[in-house]
């Protein structure tokens, strides 16, 4: 596609709804944990697995869902995850025991690789450098609007709860937005990577034995109360990288077409980039503590819950709308801004904590928003950060190794801002949470700081054109 045709952005809101399937989904099943263990039944651990098994199989498989998409087109791959999606989300409604429930949840995070990663590769194979923040800039939107629905769905569904159903009806509710995404994904113009060579499976095996070794000790390690597997598979790890990236290099000397181009971790920006959107969703396991600490010390149920995080929904959403603006004027100073933002809130939050306030008082709505604005900033200018500079036949694996990155930084977060919590929280709630804020205040000014080395010309436009 010519740089100077018009994007599909009739098309565009197909993509972007597939996009809001993971997040929504990761608020929406982390809500209603609580109503699952009820009735089905099952210790914490396995209830955990309910959300590890979607998320550690995601992880694994991201990666190579980007290049099946590059090779065999992306919007073929979009339908074809989106609908497996779907036919999991049934099998998950009609579980009749837990660990039908996590199959269908592991299946249903496979599926969601394969779609995933061909939205941000499509909107950046489709539209021109001048559309291209707008359409980011709906991309961040999308996720607003997900968080929110997230948050406050699940507690809706139990209350509402029609002919009995209660977690049910969160699945079940997958299934018309699933249809109505595939029906429309298929308007969206195709497009594939026509210099991808093959899927190397060689690759492919090493990165999902690698993967696997640093996502599933780190997703379910905690929760089983870290056993010595958990330990061996983290010690393990580094040989299987290891092995991975001579295998992904002694490909490419052979003019072979590696899983992961190494070519892409010579860019300074992207490498950046990657390690701050790791920082970022590290940062986001702030929440997970959030909720913990709502439940033990304020006992608030799953809707008034999902209705506390509500601030950081509409401060998402909020910024959203002038995001592409505030690209043209700062560029890459916007990331400054974004990570400033995210700290000045989770100071708030901390300074309502520490003087005993109930953490959704004015202070505490206030710096929620305030995460919410640094968040809506920060998320699409990474995103377009790691993936401007990329070469179209780049773009389909650059969006895969984010997305990896994101959801590893994601369970490590959970496993380090959870373990800061719960230590605090031994000798009191509001220990627990003010440590595991000033954890994130550190991390975000440090994000600040390394992101000021990002700093580009304000109105610099990256000329990519698809071949």
């Amino acid at each position: 596609m010519n740089a100077k045709m018009p994007g599909p952005w009739a098309e565009l809101p197909f993509l972007l709804a597939g996009a809001c399937i993971p997040v929504f989904d990761v608020f929406a099943v982390s809500m209603i944990l609580p109503t699952i263990r009820g009735a089905l039944g099952g210790d914490a651990v396995q209830t955990q697995l309910v959300v590890s098994a979607f998320s550690a199989v995601y992880a694994v498989v991201l990666i190579t869902g980007s290049r099946l998409g590059d090779l065999f087109g992306r919007r073929r791959l979009f339908v074809t995850g989106i609908l497996g999606f779907t036919v999991a989300s049934v099998l998950a409604a009609l579980s009749p025991n837990l660990w039908t429930l996590i199959a269908a949840r592991a299946v249903q995070g496979a599926a969601a690789a394969l779609f995933a990663p061909q939205v941000l590769a499509s909107i950046q194979a489709l539209f021109g450098p001048a559309e291209r923040p707008r359409a980011i800039g709906g991309l961040g939107r999308s996720f607003s609007i997900a968080s929110i629905l997230g948050f406050v769905a699940g507690g809706l569904l139990i209350a509402w709860h029609p002919l009995g159903l209660t977690w049910q009806l969160t699945f079940l509710a997958y299934v018309p937005v699933g249809l109505a995404v595939a029906v429309g994904g298929l308007l969206v113009p195709e497009s594939k990577n026509p210099h991808a060579q093959g899927l190397d499976p060689v690759g492919v095996v090493l990165l999902a034995v690698a993967l696997g070794l640093l996502v599933i000790p780190l997703t379910l390690g905690r929760a089983a109360g870290w056993p010595w597997w958990s330990w061996t598979l983290l010690a393990v790890a580094p040989g299987a990288w290891l092995a991975f990236i001579l295998w992904q290099s002694r490909l490419a000397a052979r003019g072979g077409s590696p899983l992961v181009s190494l070519e892409l971790f010579r860019d300074g920006a992207f490498v950046k980039g990657l390690v701050l959107s790791f920082v970022l969703y590290v940062c986001y396991a702030f929440l997970f503590c959030f909720a913990l600490f709502l439940r033990s010390s304020r006992h608030l149920s799953d809707l008034e819950l999902g209705l506390a995080n509500l601030p950081v929904g509409w401060g998402f959403l909020a910024v959203s709308f002038f995001f592409a603006r505030l690209w043209q004027w700062l560029g890459n100073r916007i990331l400054v801004l974004g990570f400033g933002l995210l700290t000045l809130g989770w100071l708030s939050m901390l300074g309502s904590v520490l003087a005993g306030g109930s953490s959704v008082d004015l202070w505490g709505d206030a710096g929620l928003f305030v995460v919410g604005l640094g968040n809506g900033i920060v998320l699409p200018s990474l995103m377009r950060v790691v993936t401007g500079a990329m070469e179209p036949r780049h773009a389909g694996q650059a969006a895969g190794v984010l997305l990896s990155v994101q959801q590893m930084g994601s369970s490590l977060g959970v496993v380090i801002l959870g373990g800061v919590y719960f230590n605090g929280a031994a000798l009191h709630p509001e220990a627990g949470m003010g440590l595991a804020l000033a954890a994130v205040v550190i991390l975000g000014t440090a994000a600040a700081l390394l992101s000021a080395s990002l700093v580009a010309k304000p109105n610099a436009a990256v000329q990519i054109v698809t071949p």
